[in-house]
């Protein structure tokens, strides 16, 4: 049930990323959800324990409780793509899993726009990913 709750609370803040809020809001948005469906039901006590481990000091380690929160903690304190994954990957142990969830929401925080030309430049095959999105964008 915790990585469940976990899933959740990442999807929430995502969609209300995706529907411009901002990261605090979006996450307060995504908690009172959770804490309207599941508070006083069998999910009670995990919810809490997903909701109150914010609290803790995120390592980055794997774990999906410190992972979720150490990549949502950079997204809240950091205000573009590139200091959000440097944030991320900063806290060492699983950089990899907490720089994409990072890296996720602040994707869709900040927009391509926002993410520095220099990477974008650099990625290996993008004249092959450029022609696919371009054939998704065409009318039928």
């Amino acid at each position: 049930m915790r990585s469940q709750l976990c899933c959740a609370l990442y999807a929430l803040v995502a969609r209300r990323l995706m529907e411009g809020a901002s990261a605090a809001d979006a996450l307060a948005q995504a908690e009172a959800w959770l804490r309207s469906r599941f508070e006083n039901t069998a999910c009670d006590a995990e919810l809490h324990r997903v909701l109150d481990a914010r609290h803790t000091r995120g390592n980055g380690s794997g774990y999906v409780l410190d992972s979720l929160w150490s990549a949502l903690q950079s997204l809240l304190d950091t205000n573009d793509v590139e200091s959000c994954l440097r944030r991320a990957i900063a806290l060492g142990n699983d950089t990899d899993t907490t720089a994409a969830i990072a890296g996720g929401l602040a994707g869709l925080l900040y927009g391509f726009e926002g993410t520095p030309a220099r990477w974008v430049a650099a990625l290996r095959g993008s004249d092959i990913a450029d022609a696919l999105l371009a054939s998704l964008h065409r009318e039928p």
